[in-house]
């Protein structure tokens, strides 16, 4: 069970295009990690397979409040 190869740079991108932005918006670093994290969620479905199917659903069920 490997990591998705270039899965883990999409989330440093999304990191590096929208860290100074949110930043201006008054993020903390811990805010703006968590965004990174959502977003990938919501992005990559590879993640999925890493879970029990469980924790999946419950994942999901999370950022769909998002």
């Amino acid at each position: 069970m490997g990591l998705e190869r270039g899965k883990p740079l999409a989330a440093e991108g999304w990191y590096g295009e929208n860290q100074e932005s949110l930043t201006n918006e008054g993020k903390t670093s811990e805010e703006i990690y968590s965004a990174t994290g959502v977003w990938y969620l919501q992005n990559n479905d590879a993640w999925e397979s890493w879970v029990p199917d469980d924790v999946a659903a419950n994942v999901k069920a999370a950022l769909a409040k998002e």
